[in-house]
């Protein structure tokens, strides 16, 4: 079996190996993860202030989100039809993150592979640091 079937919040990363501070939509397993693996199968709580958090359960079709930079735009977008998923901004990553849901983001466009939901953000406008997340509540 393919143990990245058996997580929805992991991917196989292919031919890469990222490490921890890249950023990726969905990260592959890190040796990181085996604690809470381990304390998740004893039917313990999550490792307090852990990031690595692995959703063990069946593996749902993971929706992509992409950033490109067009111009000076920042330029996120993800499947139209992903029905249910919220982008997400926060100002820091980790266990302080406040992430705040983006209302006031997208244009429905065509995509390569069908439509795309897009938000666009200008760096030069931009007061601090952002990071996204696409989340399904």
């Amino acid at each position: 079996m393919d143990t990245y079937s058996l997580f929805s919040n992991r991917a196989d990363p292919g031919d890469t190996r990222p490490t921890y501070s890249e950023v990726s939509v969905l990260p592959p397993l890190f040796n990181g993860d085996s604690a809470n693996l381990a304390v998740t199968l004893l039917g313990l709580p999550a490792i307090p202030g852990s990031s690595l958090i692995p959703s063990a359960g069946s593996a749902q079709a993971s929706v992509v989100l992409s950033v490109s930079m067009v111009g000076d735009q920042l330029v996120i977008q993800w499947p139209a039809d992903a029905d249910g998923y919220e982008l997400e901004t926060a100002t820091v990553m980790g266990p302080l993150a406040d992430w705040q849901i983006i209302t006031e983001f997208t244009t429905v466009e065509p995509g390569p592979e069908g439509d795309v939901r897009v938000f666009r953000v200008t760096p030069a406008l931009e007061a601090s640091v952002r990071f996204f997340r696409l989340v399904k509540p």
